[in-house]
């Protein structure tokens, strides 16, 4: 769908002739091409996703009773486009940028997150890959294992690093 435009400014884009166009259409639109566009890259095999075993590791969690939550500020309708590609259920709880008032590395994503595990934010240890992140989760409490992946991640007391998921499975979640 191709609408003529001879508007300039963003306020005058909800109007377009008669037919007004509110921007969240607009927003919803290009976010659905952006996803279209980027959904060769959703294939976990470190490429374009820098997390190389989230399946095997989730899976491993699930069959011991472990579960689980995805804190992301990505908005709920770009991460979903991810999530499809998981096993289902990979999350019994997810957490969406645009579904909380503070984001990272403010901790209320986590602290949302571990409440609607029912658990206290010390019982969860948080995987993070952004110096946001790892702030985010060892501001709500919780115990934080740290992934670089687009930024280093420096030293924090009680962030244990780690140069890969493959050095992580459900024994070693909890070690520091």
């Amino acid at each position: 769908l191709r609408l003529p435009c001879t508007k300039s400014t963003p306020h005058d884009l909800g109007d377009l002739g008669s037919h007004p166009i509110h921007t969240e259409i607009i927003l919803r639109g290009l976010l659905d091409v952006r996803i279209r566009e980027r959904q060769h890259f959703f294939n976990f095999s470190g490429v374009g996703f820098h997390f190389s075993r989230p399946p095997e590791l989730l899976d491993e969690l699930h069959s011991l009773g472990i579960p689980c939550a995805l804190v992301t500020m990505s908005w709920r309708r770009f991460a979903e486009a991810v999530l499809e590609h998981l096993p289902q259920p990979s999350f019994e709880v997810t957490v969406f940028g645009d579904e909380v008032a503070h984001g990272k590395p403010h901790p209320e994503p986590y602290l949302r997150a571990a409440s609607l595990l029912n658990v206290e934010p010390s019982t969860c240890v948080a995987i993070e890959d952004s110096p946001t992140g790892v702030a985010s989760a060892h501001a709500a409490g919780c115990q934080v294992i740290g992934v670089p992946n687009m930024k280093p991640l420096e030293h924090i007391d009680g962030v244990r690093i780690v140069s890969s998921l493959t050095e992580i499975d459900a024994a070693t979640l909890w070690t520091t």
